[in-house]
């Protein structure tokens, strides 16, 4: 749902009457959505333990702008992405592609122990984790954290 004020005010954020307006400075547009209080389950206490414990791992400076470079390629064809939400969804793949892979516990040097395919964005790609794009060959240099 498009939102629109007429005092122009972009940078209006918050709750009322039952909805949450915010400003999506991609789309230069104030959204709406009704707000849905979530329920709490044993699978939302199990994702938020993935994402602390993925969040604790390092990231390379090297290895983000390849995300970076990624997700802009991704927003070329449409889609709406930043480097953290394809990190996100290329861990998530692997949990499920890889049966050794828990991401409650993972850890860096398990990354490298395991060598598996989150190592590089190139990897990932060829391992189906990520689609393919253009100019996959030169995300190749870039590692998970820092080895050693």
């Amino acid at each position: 749902m498009k939102v629109t004020f007429k005092n122009l005010l972009k940078a209006c954020a918050g709750a009322c009457d039952g909805l949450v307006y915010y400003y999506n400075p991609r789309l230069d547009k104030i959204l709406c959505r009704r707000y849905k209080r979530p329920r709490t389950t044993p699978q939302n206490a199990l994702l938020s333990v993935q994402s602390r414990n993925l969040s604790s791992i390092p990231l390379s400076d090297l290895f983000k702008q390849d995300l970076r470079y990624y997700a802009e390629f991704s927003r070329q064809r449409g889609q709406l992405l930043n480097w953290r939400i394809v990190l996100i969804s290329m861990m998530y793949r692997m949990e499920k592609t890889v049966p050794d892979v828990d991401l409650a516990i993972l850890s860096k040097d398990e990354i490298y122990t395991l060598d598996l395919p989150c190592v590089r964005v190139k990897r990932a790609v060829e391992a189906g984790l990520l689609l393919s794009i253009k100019g996959v060959s030169e995300l190749d240099q870039c590692y998970v954290g820092v080895r050693g």
